[in-house]
Parts: C-alpha cells; structure tokens; sequence
C-alpha cells in the first residue's frame, strides 16, 4: 500500500461499505466519533488513496499494578500502586485490505507514538485485548500477555501489553544503589 494516511476522525465515521468481518468491533468503529469529540479516547482513520482501509481506537487507563505481570510490579513499592497505559480498544482493518501489512502498519505506528509520548508523559504499558486468533501476531511484534493461562480460558480476547520502560538499566542501577 503507498501512502498511508493516519488521521484523528474529525467527523461521525459512516462505515457503510466497511467490514473488518467481526460485528463486535465493527459496531465500536462506527461509533467512534462520539468519544473522540468528548476526548475519552481518540479513533483514527487509516486511508490510502481515498480508500479508507481502517480505523483504531486509544485511550489511556490505569492499571493496578497487582494485576500487572512480575516483571512490570517488581520495581514499585508502596508509595506507588497504579501503572498508566495507552490501551488499543480496537484496530479494524476493512476485510477487503486484511494480510497485506496494514495492521502492522498500524501497531507499528501506534509504538512509535506513544513511545515518543513517554519520553513527556508517565506511560508505562501497550496495552490491548487481543482477539484469541490474533494472538501470535501480536507476540510476533513485541507484545507478551498479562497471563499465560489466559489462553486457555473461554474468553475471546487475551490482554497483552508491550513496556514502554525507556531506560530499564537506569532502574535496576537505582535498585542496585539504594537497596543494596
């Protein structure tokens, strides 16, 4: 695909000829606008040459660390109980543009922003509830899940998460040097 064009939705989304083939998320696409204009999570168009092949949604939450793998919980202590994350509610691609790089594309983009927001802003994690069947996609790019055994479970998504820690050493060298 050349040119791919991302882009915040600045007007009610009208999927008329859009089908990711899952109704679930095609219902949250088409009603994307409404907390994008509240500012409770932003929905973003992906288009080339006038086609609009997809969309995906973000918004920010707070996670209890408790809930958090070992490897995210082990470096806070008492005074700090919460982690933030910019979670994915959702990446849709048009089921017509599906297996041709769009969705990595997307993720790709989507880590390389917030990556850049945490160099300002106090975001820990990636996070998003992966579709079972789009799982080792998702551990293919770099994203691990909450919880192995959530795999097995009847649930149909598994929530994952990528760390966006920028200087992991710089914490283990504080651990090093206050704990020790």
């Amino acid at each position: 695909m050349a040119n791919i064009i991302i882009k915040k939705i600045s007007s009610e989304v009208l999927p008329e000829n859009f089908n990711c083939g899952n109704s679930s998320i095609n219902a949250l696409v088409s009603e994307s606008y409404y907390p994008t204009i509240l500012q409770h999570a932003y929905a973003y168009q992906i288009s080339s040459e006038n086609v609009v092949l997809g969309y995906y949604m973000l918004k920010f939450l707070k996670i209890k660390l408790e809930e958090c793998p070992e490897e995210i919980s082990e470096h806070y202590s008492d005074f700090c109980q919460d982690c933030f994350s910019v979670h994915v509610s959702y990446i849709a691609v048009d089921s017509r543009y599906q297996k041709k790089g769009i969705g990595t594309i997307i993720i790709k983009h989507i880590v390389s922003s917030v990556m850049e927001l945490c160099e300002s802003w106090p975001v820990r994690l990636i996070t998003l509830d992966a579709l079972k069947e789009r799982y080792e996609w998702y551990c293919d790019l770099g994203f691990c899940a909450f919880n192995e055994e959530d795999r097995d479970n009847t649930e149909p998504t598994i929530k994952m998460y990528w760390d966006c820690l920028l200087d992991p050493e710089a914490v283990y060298n504080y651990e090093n040097d206050v704990y020790a």
